[in-house]
């Protein structure tokens, strides 16, 4: 016989209604966090199993986990699991009580009606201990417990100073040369218009005389 409490105990951390077919549903009520606004008091959120008889047609849920977990088909699974039910079913009426690990009991009264008692273990542990009054005063951590959780980095003022001047001269550098990669940078980006002068190197040629021709001073020498 299958353990059905192992799916059905996987299956509800996952989904909230787990149905056993013939028998009922397991169903996963969660109630949020809640604060009495006169008390003061806090009520965590807590998780508890349900079950609901009127809930058994079978949804395929349980079966393809059984499929997977033993490595069957799902007819196969299917046909373990009607099985498995008959065997719960004629245990709950000899037994008047029937047992799912971690879960919860279900059980039948006096009137054949079937009652379910859902486990401690399985429940949150918001729902063990539900009431948590909000004034409840915090340990205060000792000055050697806090210092653990911080790290102190202690850096001198002379290792302060050379690295500002370090970052200086470099900043510095890096100007540098990006002003000499660009020759062009300056009035001619700056949108100035300035004229200049072309100075364009002439042809060297032969020298050319510059003696000056000599005039007569005199009649004589005109003849």
């Amino acid at each position: 016989m299958i353990d059905l409490s192992l799916h059905i105990e996987y299956l509800l951390r996952y989904h909230d209604c787990v149905i056993l077919p013939g028998i009922g549903a397991f169903l996963q009520m969660r109630k949020e966090a809640a604060m009495n606004p006169v008390t003061g008091e806090l009520t965590p959120s807590t998780s508890q199993v349900c079950f609901n008889q009127s809930i058994s047609n079978d949804d395929a849920l349980l079966a393809n986990s059984i499929s997977r977990r033993e490595g069957i088909s799902f007819t196969e699974a299917r046909t373990a699991l009607a099985e498995t039910t008959r065997d719960l079913l004629s245990s709950l009426e000899s037994d008047r009580e029937l047992c799912f690990p971690r879960i919860g009991t279900l059980s039948l009264n006096e009137d054949d009606i079937l009652t379910f008692q859902p486990a401690v273990s399985f429940l949150s542990a918001g729902a063990v201990k539900s009431i948590l009054p909000a004034d409840t005063p915090v340990a205060e951590e000792t000055t050697e417990e806090a210092s653990k959780k911080f790290y102190t980095l202690q850096i001198s003022r002379k290792f302060v100073h050379s690295a500002m001047r370090y970052a200086a001269m470099l900043a510095f550098i890096i100007i540098s040369c990006v002003t000499l990669s660009d020759p062009g940078a300056g009035p001619r980006n700056s949108g100035i218009r300035t004229d200049h002068a072309s100075v364009i190197p002439l042809p060297s040629h032969q020298q050319e005389q510059t003696d000056s021709v000599s005039l007569p001073q005199t009649v004589e020498d005109l003849r």
